[in-house]
């Protein structure tokens, strides 16, 4: 029971399945997620995560024997990674479509250290790229945040 409940929340509730754009549609049910469970409470949020975290950790590594490592199908990756800059950054459309935005380039992109993490065995290496990919647009988004560019594109 334990395993099919993590395979669920691996796979994105499904999402990870789907033939296009998997980590796309995992953003999106990470977003779907986190911006209202964080509106609802940040510290039932920051709980969440971590519970979700803990009970994908292990599964991981046994789908990736199925699926191969680091499969598309996969997504908690993204859910994860994307709820780190939603948990400063929530407060409007422009927010969540700059977090998404961002989150996506450097996701596909994988510049400095994300390309590295991701070449990590197992869990970490899944995990890890879209970790770093949720901290640098964080450190983005308050770097616009500091210099007002966000409250001027709003």
């Amino acid at each position: 029971m334990f395993a099919k409940i993590a395979q669920l929340i691996i796979f994105g509730f499904g999402v990870g399945h789907l033939p296009y754009f998997p980590g796309t549609w995992g953003t999106l049910v990470g977003m779907a997620i986190f911006v209202p469970s964080i509106h609802f409470d940040i510290f039932f949020a920051v709980l969440l995560w971590f519970l979700l975290a803990i009970i994908t950790w292990r599964e991981i590594e046994k789908v990736e024997l199925s699926f191969g490592k680091d499969a598309q199908q996969i997504v908690v990756d993204e859910i994860l990674g994307v709820a780190i800059p939603l948990f400063l950054f929530n407060d409007s459309v422009l927010s969540l479509l700059l977090v998404f935005f961002l989150f996506r380039l450097f996701d596909i992109v994988k510049p400095f250290m994300i390309n590295r993490i991701q070449k990590f065995d197992g869990t970490p290496g899944v995990i890890g790229d879209d970790i770093l990919a949720g901290i640098y647009t964080t450190l983005v988004m308050l770097t616009l945040s500091y210099f007002g560019i966000l409250a001027w594109l709003q």
